[in-house]
């Protein structure tokens, strides 16, 4: 903070137990520290509460590689019937509507 020559009422304010500028920003500054500190404390108890009881439970989170394979597995399984069966549904359902609404032709 810059000071004037002859400006008392700065000195009186300091005498009188109020804080200049640098000091209050230094006090919100350390006010701030120990309120993101005990927000850090905070997040890593609750992650150490969690992983404690998952261990605890014994938790098996499963084979993720095994169900993305499963799941690719069902998806080519489906395009491969899909793909073989697609005529004969075709031929199916133009012979049963043809028979149903006699517009076939035949």
């Amino acid at each position: 903070m810059r000071r004037i020559r002859g400006n008392t009422s700065d000195e009186a304010d300091r005498s009188a137990g109020n804080m200049d500028g640098d000091t209050a920003c230094r006090t919100a500054g350390r006010t701030a520290g120990k309120r993101v500190g005990a927000t850090v404390s905070r997040a890593a108890a609750r992650w150490a509460s969690w992983r404690a009881r998952l261990a605890a439970a014994g938790a098996d989170r499963g084979d993720v590689p095994g169900w993305v394979m499963v799941t690719v597995m069902t998806a080519a399984l489906v395009v491969a019937i899909a793909t073989l069966a697609t005529p004969a549904l075709q031929t199916l359902f133009t012979s049963a509507i043809e028979q149903v609404t006699g517009i076939g032709g035949n």
